[in-house]
């Protein structure tokens, strides 16, 4: 390795240079800077499905010409999934910014930086900018980000944005109309509120914490009720022509149900995936020497009953993905965190970085799961340009599966297609 004449590594004396500059960086260019690098890294590693056609088309209805419908009618109730029809809040926005059709899309890329953006500023504050650059990479590899950066048409980046502004600031007003806007996006928002109100909580006694938290809960609490009356106006036709009460609704609440929605393989699979080496940021954080108060008691709780919320939907990396804040608390209660990131998050990162990115789906038809790899962007755009594919080889291997397909569900199988909306490899 080239050495200075110190005898220093020069490239260690360049790295430790660029951090000096960076630290350096007036606070709101440096949480553009990470928002931007960190955007950059997970769509190199993570791309988009360049060579799926972004309307109509596919092996399976896409969520994309729902998307695109909205955009051009935000009342539009001819959709492949109904349950979108009350996710009106970015389509509108992109009606209202003349934004038709696939064009709204540029909303949810834009959300993508900036919620990135929003991450940083907020750990920074707490932990140092050289923690805080990493677990918002940390953020982009993991799918909070991967989901909605993949796959056009998915604007959870609006709700995840709503999220990040409330880290940066609890003030009442901007409490309710973030929660008004990010559950009218995804009401999947609710899966942060307790680790909102837990990131602004200044001691962890249950006293203090209700002392605390009672104004900034009843904030949100309002928010949620105006966009309770907003989804029941548009489903009684007091706004639009009315919501036929999704499918999925039902299955939600119905009462002989047995198990996660697509299977317990499927299930624990993408609860790994949702975060991957990451998790063990949570491990490290709740086994750290410290007393058990009623701060970590309600973080366990809520994290449990987020993980096992997800076992209702299909996409449940995606869902535990909305609880994003749940890491960053975790970030900050690493010990040593602000004197020594590297120690802690660099090894996670350097593993999610190197290691495989997927998730699981039932297939349409037919039994077994379909694996959905998440390519790098060069992958993806060869596979575009030449419509060959790296992963060809174990196509071929898993379509020689399909004359002899598994007879017990949970297993993976090349069988039926992918699941509506999704279509990121066999497409």
């Amino acid at each position: 390795m080239t050495r200075t004449r110190g005898g220093e590594p020069r490239l260690k004396r360049m790295l430790q240079e660029a951090r000096e500059r960076f630290e350096r960086i007036a606070p709101w260019k440096a949480a553009v800077i990470a928002g931007i690098v960190a955007w950059i890294l997970t769509t190199f590693l993570y791309s988009p499905p360049f060579w799926v056609p972004l309307a109509g088309g596919g092996p399976a209805p896409a969520r994309i010409d729902d998307f695109n419908a909205l955009c051009a009618n935000p009342l539009a109730r001819d959709l492949n999934e109904p349950i979108l029809a009350y996710r009106i809040f970015t389509p509108a926005l992109a009606w209202l910014l003349g934004l038709r059709g696939f064009s709204g899309v540029i909303l949810q890329y834009l959300a993508i930086p900036a919620t990135l953006g929003l991450v940083f500023h907020a750990v920074s504050g707490r932990s140092g900018r050289s923690a805080a650059l990493l677990a918002t990479i940390g953020v982009a590899c993991s799918y909070a980000t991967i989901w909605t950066n993949t796959k056009p048409g998915f604007p959870d980046s609006i709700t995840h944005l709503a999220v990040a502004s409330l880290l940066v600031s609890n003030h009442r007003g901007l409490l309710v109309l973030m929660s008004v806007c990010g559950t009218l996006n995804d009401e999947r928002f609710v899966l942060a509120v307790p680790f909102i109100l837990l990131w602004h909580a200044s001691s962890g006694s249950f006293r203090e914490l209700v002392k605390e938290g009672a104004a900034p809960a009843a904030s949100i609490l309002f928010g949620l009720l105006i966009a309770g009356l907003v989804r029941f106006a548009l489903e009684s036709g007091r706004i639009g022509p009315g919501i036929e009460i999704p499918e999925l609704y039902d299955e939600l609440g119905s009462l002989d149900r047995r198990g996660p929605h697509d299977g317990w393989s499927s299930y624990l699979v993408n609860v790994v995936m949702s975060y991957r080496w990451l998790w063990l940021v949570f491990v490290f954080a709740l086994v750290r020497p410290a007393p058990w108060n009623a701060a970590r008691s309600l973080y366990v709780l809520s994290m449990v009953l987020v993980v096992i919320a997800s076992g209702g939907v299909a996409d449940v990396s995606r869902s535990i993905g909305f609880a994003y804040p749940a890491f960053l608390i975790a970030v900050c209660d690493l010990p040593g965190i602000g004197s020594r990131p590297n120690r802690w998050l660099l090894p996670l990162l350097l593993s999610c970085l190197v290691t495989p990115c997927f998730h699981v789906n039932r297939a349409v038809e037919g039994k077994g799961l379909n694996l959905q790899l998440e390519r790098p962007l060069p992958f993806s755009i060869l596979r575009a340009t030449t419509g060959w594919d790296v992963l060809d080889p174990l196509k071929k291997w898993r379509s020689g599966l399909a004359s002899n397909p598994p007879t017990s569900p949970g297993r993976f199988s090349a069988a039926g297609p992918t699941a509506p909306g999704d279509r990121s490899l066999d497409s």
